[in-house]
């Protein structure tokens, strides 16, 4: 079977009705869905768009009442996960310096 996205990619549907919808909630659903460990178990959009600090907020809640309810299921009091101050893909500080080539 054919990925939906393969296929969109080699011609699409033709001008079948719903066709830009269908693209551009695909296009959108990476940013809105998944959740990275890098930063904090949030999704890149909710970090770009500055709503991690009240999610947080939100999970530290749900995770103090789980802790109050049934405190022998912890070892230790639970906390969310901290949002770093930056997350790169590529850091520029650890990438080695280009060396020049010979052509």
């Amino acid at each position: 079977m054919e990925s939906p996205l393969r296929r969109e990619a080699h011609g699409g549907f033709g001008e079948r009705p719903g066709e830009t919808d269908w693209r551009q909630r695909q296009h959108r659903a990476p940013g809105r869905l998944n959740r990275h460990s890098g930063i904090g178990y949030h999704t890149p959009a909710s970090v770009h768009f500055g709503t991690a600090e009240h999610v947080r907020a939100q999970r530290a809640t749900a995770l103090d009442k789980a802790y109050t309810a049934h405190p022998e299921r912890f070892s230790r009091r639970p906390r969310p996960p901290r949002i770093p101050q930056e997350a790169w893909i590529n850091d520029p500080a650890k990438r080695p310096d280009p060396t020049p080539q010979n052509l």
